[in-house]
This record gives structure tokens, C-alpha cells and sequence, in this order.
């Protein structure tokens, strides 16, 4: 049993070696994939999409062409309002040729693009 149990821990942490840092990700009307972080009970704000391998930061931003961010987006059945882009967001995104930024986004972090 205590074999067992040990074998039951390890593959919990092994699970966890690469922890993702956002809430959730979606596609866009444009096509791409967005990411999420839930904010309040109703409102997300969009982030960079960046992971925790056990040692250190990595992420990497692929967005181009012509990017639409929707004013809500669904995750688990349940609709956010989309009020904010978060810092580093589109960071170093040089492939973007336009973005268009709905009405409900009311913030902008730094070096959001």
C-alpha cells in the first residue's frame, strides 16, 4: 500500500512539473487563440500565454495578421465580459498588422503590445 500511495504522489507531481499560468484559452473570431485570466466573477482580462516547467519562465506569443478581441468570451458555460489587456499581452507580436480592441476593454497594461 505504501508503494502504491508513493507511485500515486509522484505522478500527482510529475502533473505538475509544467503548470500553465493562465486561466483558460479560446479561439477568436480572427482565428487565434487567445488566453485568459478570470479577474472577477464576471470579467477576464486577456494575457500572455506562459508556463512553468519546475526551473523556469517560458512563454511565446505567435499572434499575426489581423487580430479581433471579442467584448465576451465563454469558458465552462458561463460568459466574462473582456475589461482589460494585461501587461506584455501581444509583447514583441511584430507580425500583428492591425488590432481591434472592443468598447468593454477599459485598461491597457504595459508593454501590452
Amino acid at each position: 500500500m505504501k508503494r502504491f500511495t508513493m507511485m500515486i504522489l509522484a505522478i500527482l507531481l510529475a502533473g505538475q512539473a509544467r503548470a500553465q499560468y493562465f486561466d483558460f484559452e479560446s479561439e477568436c473570431s480572427s482565428g487565434q487563440i487567445l488566453y485568459y485570466d478570470i479577474t472577477s466573477d464576471s470579467t477576464v482580462e486577456v494575457t500572455y500565454p506562459y508556463y512553468y516547467n519546475g526551473n523556469y519562465y517560458y512563454g511565446y506569443n505567435e499572434q499575426s495578421g489581423e487580430l479581433i478581441i471579442p467584448e465576451t468570451v465563454m469558458y465552462l458555460g458561463k460568459e466574462y465580459a473582456v475589461t482589460s489587456i494585461g501587461d506584455c499581452a501581444f509583447y514583441d507580436c511584430e507580425r500583428l498588422t492591425s488590432v481591434n480592441i472592443p468598447n468593454s476593454v477599459t485598461s491597457i497594461g504595459y508593454y501590452a503590445f
